[in-house]
This record gives structure tokens, C-alpha cells and sequence, in this order.
């Protein structure tokens, strides 16, 4: 049976935001002999680009057609044509609940965001920068820091975000105050380390493995378990022993090592 590898991006290939390491490249070559590797991220297209860049140095142009990359949970699908990123497949969220649904999960999360900032328990004492809400065609990512936050505002964050559980009660706002009260099914995860990401039901990252009908699947990802963004297929895999849970690069490349010592053995 054909096989294909799917990776979550931020926490797993790479460092949270920051780009992969330049060894991770040769990891994934080795796997690409064995079926085709998937890099699947609540992240857009030029994020994933972005911070995969360095992985390309280990996998040459002719075993990067082994590769496929899937933005937004998948639901946007591009291939290595030889000279560059093609896409296949791409979603709209808002085709798929209507402008009006869409007009107002904007609005709600503007209206949540103005108002945890001043939220002594949520962002008040916390550095904000902007681009706090970013439209990725099929998703949208509500970062409360803003997407254009440096490292050290990142960690603050994630460190209050531990203390405090920021996210996982403006994902309750979210869902009690905005999501309830538009006509469709829509659903929010937590994403990476300083965000929320907001799309409809079904789009969540068990949308990829309908790009690879017949394969056996397996996945790799860091946040498996509550209200993390790789829990759906983490558990969708789970029963034939093909998903692994990650602490991190350096644990992603053993896991790497492992599969390949099971395919061999």
C-alpha cells in the first residue's frame, strides 16, 4: 500500500514561528523513499514556505516532488512542479458559511479582542504589536498579540498564556458569544503558541488525508491532546498506531528514525 507522512509545521518540523533546522531536510529525505511527505499547518502558504525554506537544502529538486504541502488544516493542497510551488486544490471560508456569517465572526472577534485588552486577567499587562486577525482564504488566525510580534513578546505571552489559560478562555468567549450565534457550523482550535484558529467543521487537519485516498497514513505533530489543533487526526490515526506525539524537533527526528527502522524491519 502506498504511504504518505504528514508533519504539523510550528513545534514539530520547526521551532515555534522560526525556521526548521537545515538537518531536518535530510530526515525527510529519507522518509521520502519509503512515500510521499506532507507538511500540514493551520499556517498560509508563505508562512510554511517561509519557515521551510531550510529543508530544501537536504532534499534535492527531484525528491521534492515527493513532498506536498497543505495550508490552512490542508484544505489547500500544493505540489513541486519542478521550478516551483503549485496549487492544487484551495477552500474559501467564506463561500463555505457566506459573506454575511463571515461579516460577523469578524466583527465578533474584533469586538473580543478590543475587549480582553483591557482585561487585567487577559492582555492588559501584555505587549501587543498588530495584524491581530489574518484572513488565509480557508481559515482565520486570531493571534491577540498580533502576528507581527517578536520573540520576546512571543514568549511573554506563552508564558502568561500557561499561567493564565488566555486562550483557552477567549476559545470559550469565542464559541459562548460569537460562533453560537451564527447559522452554520463553524469551529475554533488553538494554534501554535499565540493564537486561535477559526474554520468550519470538517476543515479541521483530518481534511488532508482526503488528498491521499488509499494510502496508509501516518502523522506527527505536537499539540495531540485538548483543545490543540492537531488532536482530530491525531486521534483519527491513533488506532492503527500510525501517529506519534512531539515535544519538538530533535523528538520529530527520532520518531523519523523509528518509522523508518519499522518499514525496514
Amino acid at each position: 500500500m502506498k504511504k504518505v507522512f504528514l508533519f504539523d509545521m510550528d513545534g514539530t518540523l520547526t521551532p515555534a514561528r522560526k525556521h526548521a533546522p537545515d538537518w531536518m531536510g535530510n530526515y525527510l529525505s529519507q522518509l521520502s523513499c519509503y512515500g510521499k511527505v506532507g507538511i500540514v499547518s493551520g499556517s498560509g502558504f508563505d508562512y510554511i514556505v517561509h519557515q521551510c525554506s531550510p529543508l530544501w537544502t537536504g532534499i534535492t529538486s527531484c525528491k521534492r516532488k515527493h513532498i506536498t504541502l497543505l495550508p490552512c488544516n490542508g484544505t489547500q493542497r500544493y505540489e513541486w512542479d519542478g521550478i516551483g510551488w503549485v496549487c492544487k486544490i484551495t477552500n474559501s471560508i467564506r463561500e463555505e458559511i457566506g459573506n454575511e456569517n463571515y461579516q460577523h465572526l469578524v466583527r465578533g472577534i474584533v469586538f473580543l479582542q478590543n475587549k480582553s485588552l483591557n482585561d487585567d486577567e487577559l492582555l492588559k499587562d501584555l505587549d501587543v504589536i498588530g495584524n491581530f486577525i489574518s484572513y488565509r482564504k480557508s481559515l482565520i488566525n486570531w493571534c491577540m498579540i498580533g502576528r507581527d510580534a517578536g520573540d520576546d513578546e512571543r514568549e511573554a505571552f506563552a508564558k502568561a498564556d500557561t499561567e493564565r489559560d488566555i486562550r483557552k478562555r477567549l476559545l470559550e468567549c469565542l464559541k459562548d458569544e460569537v460562533l453560537n450565534d451564527i447559522s452554520c457550523n463553524i469551529t475554533a482550535t488553538v494554534g501554535g503558541n499565540t493564537s486561535i484558529d477559526i474554520y468550519p467543521k470538517l476543515w479541521d487537519k483530518t481534511y488532508a488525508l482526503s488528498h491521499f485516498p488509499g494510502y496508509d497514513c501516518w502523522f506527527v505533530g505536537d499539540r495531540c491532546t485538548g483543545s490543540g489543533n492537531d488532536r482530530t487526526i491525531y486521534e483519527a490515526l491513533r488506532e492503527s498506531n500510525s501517529s506519534f506525539q512531539t515535544k519538538g524537533p530533535i523528538e520529530t527526528i527520532d520518531i523519523i528514525s523509528r518509522i523508518i527502522e519499522s518499514l525496514e524491519g
